[in-house]
């Protein structure tokens, strides 16, 4: 009786069977030891910190004209200019950027003020072309002979820039005076004597047209 072939030890594992190889793949290259590495994109460069001074110089500003630098307020405000990390050159353009604005804001409120003024002075003169009717030219002549006795050139300018001098009122006052200090005969068509201006051109100025 011939003998059975002995079973396989269950504690043995069985070799896996290779893969079968494929003749169409291409064969795989080894890789060289001696290739050169990939090399590494530099990391690019972070940004320098912008430097915050200590104080803030503001001396090499080009301000407008007639604007001067507020020194309480840039007090004030440079604190803020350094919570927010700004750099000389940063502030100095915010207070550029401020000047200008204030300039702007003066140059259209002074606008405002001439034409307010040259509205004024027209109501005023219509006011005493009522009251003096035919004898206006010839009143605000003797008013301005009362101006120029009791007025320095100083005080006149005073009065045109704040407007009184037009005010129906003071030129009433200054006929009065006129009437006191000099019995000169007015020249005719009311205009002072070597003047090229008419009496309401010398006594009220040249209002600006608008």
């Amino acid at each position: 009786m011939a003998d059975e072939p002995a079973a396989p030890n269950p504690s043995t594992p069985a070799s896996p069977a290779a893969p079968p190889t494929d003749p169409a793949a291409p064969p795989v290259a080894a890789a060289d030891p001696n290739a050169p590495k990939p090399v590494e994109a530099p990391k690019p460069a972070e940004p320098p910190k912008p430097v915050v001074p200590e104080k803030y110089d503001f001396k090499a500003l080009k301000l407008p004209e007639g604007i001067t630098l507020d020194t309480p307020l840039l007090g004030a405000v440079e604190p803020v200019f350094k919570e927010l990390g700004l750099t000389q050159e940063a502030a100095s353009k915010l207070v550029e950027a401020h000047a200008k604005a204030v300039a702007a804001s003066e140059v259209a409120r002074e606008a405002d003020f001439k034409t307010w003024m040259a509205n004024q002075v027209k109501q005023h003169q219509a006011t005493m072309r009522n009251e003096w009717g035919l004898q206006y030219d010839a009143n605000l002549a003797v008013a301005q002979r009362g101006i120029a006795r009791i007025m320095s050139p100083a005080a006149k300018a005073l009065l045109d820039e704040t407007g009184l001098g037009n005010h129906p009122e003071f030129v009433k006052a200054f006929f009065q005076v006129g009437k006191m200090v000099s019995e000169d005969t007015p020249p005719a068509g009311g205009r002072p004597a070597n003047s090229g201006k008419s009496a309401a051109e010398v006594l009220y100025g040249n209002p600006p047209n608008h």
